[in-house]
């Protein structure tokens, strides 16, 4: 469901605090953004800050002045409520409009206010909008509606560009956090490129409909560095296409027509931008423009080449496992070799570097998914179906556990029990050869047949010794039983699992919360009565030493109840993505011909901290994003499978 690649990647516009990511020498600035960072110390922090603002005045630098009023933005945020979001910015304002701000000044104090406005848009709001009004300053932000707020972004990222010119910093000045994305700037970034990249990233998150045909688009990701600022334009003009974004884009290539490394970069952030709007139908002419720019002269190009098809290759690998399309096998095999084969001039990118390195340790690492029926019979083998990448070996031990005995459901405190107990059996299997290709593989195991019991399986790609290497075990846990039990209205029907006759005289016991027991035997027919409103959902049945323990009328959960965790999910977006639902309400049970039908519709996901079940609405900051990615269309159908209505969910 989702776009392959991490079509935000190079997006200059981050919505998280920013903190210089290069040239971090001054030890006073380290110290104040790990203090604002940890939420640690504000109050000294904000003191440290006021000590360096009243400096940078003494000795007229304006560039660590206005560096000081960010940070006196920040943690003022930390310190206040969030009605307060726009009045402790205010400064900003009176800065732009003191005749005796410098230009430098004015240019950067421009940026700050451009990512304010722009920010209170993504930010979650814990009061109703008419508290962030601001009635009795120079301009009422909280009052506007989002097209006034963007026409101000807009007319700041503009004023600043246009100071950019008359704005000199002295000489290696470090200017990386007025940029939202410092590290993606692989180029010595001035004022006006930063300016610019801003405002591109600004500009991408807004509606952009660019109508241009498959081919048209193709030609254009293909197209040679000298042609393609001409090529797109035609296109633009042809098409009639009137889009902010491209325009700001072209700006920027203007200004770095004499330098051809930084044009070419440039280029390939228009041609990224292009791709990723149909990565699929695109993604042949993307594969043939990045493979040729991997013998690039330019540094940069290069590596951001390799860095871009090392991902297409690593999210189409990752595909493999889910469906087994022969398309993508081996595609994790050829990111490998491609990071082997290019690793000297991606190191040279922090960026890359960090993000390959941490793709790669998720291709590496071996993973292993067992899946069991809970309810198995004796003197019958026990097949396991297996998922796993880069194993060999799978080693497991079975350990019998009480019937009634209750383990903590916490992995740790769980393994701790299960290894510190002897086993029934501790063995291994032996995978077939092709762990080295780092696809994922599935086959289906047998495990020797177990008498009665409840048991779990404890398994791992290394030897099972102690809770030292508890990162790679996991258990699963199943009964085995010849007993098997039927829910009905008001009785349970119990039988025999192998044969399918009913079972007479097997005990059903109620458990309590209270310990306390309620036995009642089936009769010849294999019915056991249950009273209306039982006092537990959990029952016992036992028939000599057959033990069964079942779920009365539990609900299941489509969703795992899961937490979000980064061996998983490449980000919080994956994660929602794999954990929405829809939960769907009418008001009756059975309509006539005729009868109006009243439908309720709550789109559900996750907790990312406990895995509890929570409304997915337009407070997370991820739901645009990913209604405007999946598009859900809900049909609702008559009896002979007419559509009579549907429902689109709009971002």
């Amino acid at each position: 469901m989702r776009l392959i690649l991490a079509c935000t990647l190079f997006t200059f516009f981050n919505t998280s605090i920013v903190f210089a990511q290069a040239n971090a020498t001054d030890s006073v600035w380290t110290k104040i953004e790990t203090s604002i960072k940890t939420k640690n110390q504000l109050e000294e922090t904000l003191n440290t800050v006021n000590k360096k603002k009243e400096e940078s005045i003494r000795t007229g630098n304006d560039i660590d002045l206005a560096r000081c009023w960010y940070y006196t933005i920040l943690i003022k945020d930390l310190k206040t409520e969030d009605s307060l979001y726009f009045r402790n910015s205010a400064f900003i304002d009176s800065l732009l409009f003191d005749k005796k701000s410098s230009p430098l000044l004015k240019t950067t104090m421009h940026l700050m206010q451009a990512r304010r406005i722009f920010l209170f848009e993504r930010r979650y709001l814990k009061f109703r909008p008419s508290t962030y009004q601001t009635k009795n300053l120079q301009a009422n932000y909280g009052a506007m509606n989002v097209p006034q707020r963007d026409s101000l972004v807009r007319y700041h990222f503009k004023e600043a560009f246009r100071l950019s010119s008359s704005a000199i910093p002295s000489k290696n000045t470090d200017m990386s956090w007025l940029s939202s994305n410092a590290e993606k700037l692989l180029f010595k970034a001035d004022l006006a490129d930063i300016a610019l990249a801003e405002r591109t990233g600004f500009e991408a998150g807004k509606p952009n409909t660019l109508k241009l045909s498959d081919q048209d688009i193709q030609t254009l990701i293909t197209s040679e560095p000298k042609s393609f600022q001409s090529a797109l334009q035609s296109s633009l003009d042809t098409a009639k296409i009137q889009s902010n974004l491209m325009d700001i884009y072209a700006l920027w290539m203007r200004k770095h027509n004499s330098k051809p490394e930084e044009l070419q970069y440039i280029q390939m952030l228009v041609k990224y931008y292009l791709y990723s709007r149909m990565p699929n139908l695109l993604s042949n002419a993307w594969t043939v423009y990045l493979q040729k720019n991997l013998s690039s002269p330019f540094n940069s190009i290069h590596a951001t080449a390799a860095f871009y098809l090392f991902q297409q290759q690593y999210y189409n690998g990752i595909k493999y496992g889910q469906k087994f399309d022969i398309q993508y096998k081996g595609k994790l095999k050829q990111a490998v070799q491609l990071y082997e084969q290019h690793q000297n001039v991606l190191n040279e990118v922090p960026l890359y570097k960090k993000t390959l390195e941490n793709l790669l340790k998720k291709i590496k690492n071996p993973e292993i998914r067992i899946q069991v029926t809970d309810l198995q019979m004796t003197a019958t083998p026990i097949l396991l179906t297996v998922k796993y990448r880069s194993v060999q070996k799978i080693h497991y031990r079975i350990v019998k556990i009480g019937v009634k005995e209750g383990i903590s459901s916490l992995k740790r405190e769980r393994m701790e029990v299960l290894l510190n107990r002897p086993a029934i059996r501790d063995s291994s299997f032996l995978l077939p050869a092709g762990a080295d290709d780092f696809d994922k593989h599935a086959l289906y195991l047998k495990l020797d047949s177990l008498p009665l019991g409840r048991y779990n399986l404890v398994f791992s790609p290394t030897k099972i010794k102690d809770t030292a290497t508890l990162s790679q075990m996991e258990y699963i846990e199943f009964q085995i039983s010849n007993i098997a039990v039927v829910n009905t209205r008001d009785q349970f029907m119990v039988l025999n699992r192998k044969t399918g006759f009913p079972m007479s005289g097997v005990k059903a016991t109620e458990l309590l919360a209270t310990h306390t027991n309620k036995q009642i035997s089936s009769n010849a027919k294999s019915f056991i009565p249950i009273k209306s409103r039982p006092d537990s959902k959990e029952f016992m049945f036992i028939s000599g030493k057959d033990t069964l323990t079942h779920n009365f009328n539990k609900t299941k959960d489509r969703l795992p109840r899961e937490i979000y965790n980064t061996e998983d999910y490449d980000d919080l977006e994956e994660f929602y993505d794999d954990q929405v639902r829809l939960q769907i309400y009418n008001d009756r049970g059975i309509y006539r011909p005729g009868q109006r039908v009243q439908y309720k519709i709550v789109m559900l996901s996750r907790d990312p901290s406990t895995g509890e079940n929570i409304i997915f609405s337009k407070a997370n900051k991820y739901f645009k994003n990913w209604l405007a990615q999946n598009k859900p269309l809900l049909k609702l159908k008559d009896p002979n499978y007419r559509t009579v209505d549907s429902v689109k969910a709009y971002p």
